[in-house]
This record gives C-alpha cells, structure tokens and sequence, in this order.
C-alpha cells in the first residue's frame, strides 16, 4: 500500500511532416458565371411555388391532373386478406411517380365515376407489402383539379416578390445568383487547393482524427 501509484497513458498525435513550398501553387479558378437561362429557371421555380389549384368540371382527367379519389384493393390471389384502402388520396395522373396502371385507368374519368382495373406491382416495388403482388381496385373519382402557373408578368412578381416589376425580380435574381455561384466557386477553388497540398505532402494520419472527421460528417 505503501508504494506509488503508476499509469500508463496512450495519447494520438499530429503528424510532423515538412511543410513544402506552397505560395506558388496555382488551381483553375471556378467559373461563377450567371447566365439569362440560370435566371429564367429561377423565375420558373417562383412560378411553380406560387401556383395554385382550379377543380375541373368541363372535360374528363388527364394526364397532369390531380384526381382525387377513393379506392379499395383487394389482392387477387388471397381474397380474404386485408384490402389496401384510401380515402380522399391525390393520384397524380401521368407523374413518373404515379403507378403507370393508374394513369391509364383514370385517364378520362369523370368526377362521380367507378373505376374497376387491376393492378400488378414488380418484385422491387419500394413498398414491400405489394411488392409482386396484383391487386384488384375499386376506385371513385371525388374530384378533378388542375395546376394553375401564373404567367411570367409584373403581377408575379408582385405576388412571389416586394417587387413591382418583372424586370426588378429578374435583377434581384441575378445578383442573389451570382453571389450565390461566387461563394460555390470560392469554396471549389479551396478544395482544389487543399486536394494539391495533401498531394505534395504523404504523411499518416492518426486513426482517431479520421473517425472525429467522419463523426463530423455524420452529424451534418
């Protein structure tokens, strides 16, 4: 009991390396360019955020349409199980996320209507429950509605922006653009920087340095 106390401690340490010239390392400067077609998918995207719906009540759906509806599956060769079932869910017609079985079956529904038509989902269809099943739907058509863009004119940009033009909108565009493409060129003219130096100094690096960076990582 008498005797002293005793530990060993392991500690990871920065790595000594030399550092090699680096003040005339040059890289490609990224281009931060902004150009009309940059802007004018700026505007489009504003148009899309501000578009609305309008219930359609002249014409049967179509492809575009957001059709509204009931529906009830059954799967064909297990009756007894339990039907896959829906109340007021939007299918939208033609949308390459849209079961292609429903496109076709509600193209030219009208609201009121019944649809019967069976559908056959593949092997990797991302919900596993139908995967490789064939289900037997009834659907009713609730409502049909369609997407309203308003037009590329001073009232958009009065109602996306503070703006009272078209033209101030595209302005504004461009220079948050461009400030935005100039910190994107920035930061990639960095990484090519630092991509040099790693290349110019062969060091090893500590395991727990790694495993803290790829923690970082992570976390974001």
């Amino acid at each position: 009991d008498d005797q002293p106390l005793t530990c060993k401690a392991a500690f990871e340490v920065f790595p000594e390396f030399e550092l090699k010239p680096y003040k005339d390392l040059e890289v490609e400067e990224a281009d931060a360019t902004v150009t009309d077609a940059d802007v004018e998918k700026a505007i489009e995207e504003l148009r899309e955020q501000a578009a609305t719906s309008e219930v359609v009540t002249d014409r049967p759906a179509e492809d575009d349409d957001y059709v509204t509806v009931n529906y009830q599956g059954r799967d064909a060769e297990a009756s007894q199980s339990e039907p896959v079932e829906a109340k007021e869910a939007i299918i939208h017609l033609g949308n390459k996320l849209t079961v292609a079985a429903f496109t076709e079956n509600l193209r030219g529904a009208k609201t009121g209507e019944v649809r019967e038509f069976p559908v056959s989902y593949p092997g990797d269809y991302a919900q596993k429950t139908l995967a490789g099943k064939t289900l037997s739907y009834r659907v009713e058509v609730q409502s049909i509605k369609r997407k309203v863009v308003p037009s590329v004119d001073d009232e958009l940009a009065k109602s996306v922006s503070e703006f009272q033009t078209l033209d101030e909108l595209r302005t504004k565009l461009r220079q948050d653009l461009t400030v935005r493409a100039q910190h994107r060129a920035e930061m990639t003219t960095k990484q090519l920087l630092a991509e040099k130096l790693l290349q110019a100094h062969d060091f090893p690096v500590p395991e727990v340095l790694v495993a803290a960076q790829l923690d970082r990582k992570m976390e974001r």
